[in-house]
């Protein structure tokens, strides 16, 4: 008891530190995008704490699965991606254990990688099959993971990222993917003038 959330998250631990400071980095960034991206859609304050609460755990699972595939440059394996998926699973089971009560947290963890479409895992959920809070998620979780740099690549422009997100809107709930490019445009000029 009295440990901090990060401490408690799994940050600190000595082994694998890169992997674990990178990957509690970009849920810390998905974090901050999701809750003023929520807040910018027009959710509450208690559903954008929620999805900010969701989004901050998404990926913890990350810190269970070998550094090794996860740094791997290039495109994974079939076993590799498999082992990556299993994140989601992961994710949730470490929010579990950290206590977390409320359900649309933890639904949120778990199907953050389910696409819009239904190609998306781990149970290939399709439009409103998917809650809301993952859909936000999916989303900001997409865009940091194009902009932000990992150990094993460079990060990319916005613009270089949107375009990219185009490319793949199947992924993405219609509607947010819509408002989303409006916002993070207003979101990086704010930040600009910061």
């Amino acid at each position: 008891m009295g440990h901090s959330l990060r401490e408690r998250m799994g940050y600190g631990v000595p082994y694998k530190k890169a992997i674990d400071s990178e990957v509690i980095q970009h849920c810390f960034n998905v974090g901050e995008y999701t809750k003023s991206f929520a807040k910018y859609i027009g959710f509450s304050n208690c559903e954008v704490e929620l999805f900010k609460l969701a989004a901050i755990q998404h990926d913890l699972g990350k810190m269970d699965c070998d550094p090794k595939i996860l740094l791997k440059p290039g495109l994974l394996n079939k076993k590799e991606r498999k082992h990556v998926n299993e994140h989601v699973i992961h994710s949730f089971n470490r929010a579990v254990d950290l206590e977390q009560p409320c359900f649309s947290v933890l639904e949120s963890i778990f199907f953050h990688h389910e696409n819009y479409d239904g190609t998306g895992y781990p149970y290939k959920l399709k439009g409103s099959e998917i809650p809301i809070g993952a859909r936000i998620i999916r989303i900001c979780d997409y865009y940091d993971a194009l902009t932000t740099d990992r150990s094993y690549k460079k990060a990319m422009t916005t613009s270089e990222a949107l375009k990219i997100m185009k490319d793949n809107e199947n992924c993405f709930d219609p509607e947010l993917i819509k408002i989303f490019y409006n916002y993070i445009s207003l979101y990086n000029l704010e930040n600009e003038s910061a």
